[in-house]
């Protein structure tokens, strides 16, 4: 959001656009670092 801001003339810092975005009730969900998975399949004795 803040690039697109910069890009668009309104040079602003990613906590000025995050409280923008607050303010505005835009909400954004980060996507995922890894996706935690489990091999519930495997032949080992538990």
């Amino acid at each position: 959001m803040a690039e697109k801001l910069t890009e668009a003339g309104m040079p602003t810092g990613r906590f000025k656009a995050a409280r923008l975005m607050k303010d505005t009730n835009a909400l954004f969900v980060p996507p995922r670092k890894f996706r935690v998975t489990t091999d519930s399949k495997h032949n080992f004795e538990v």
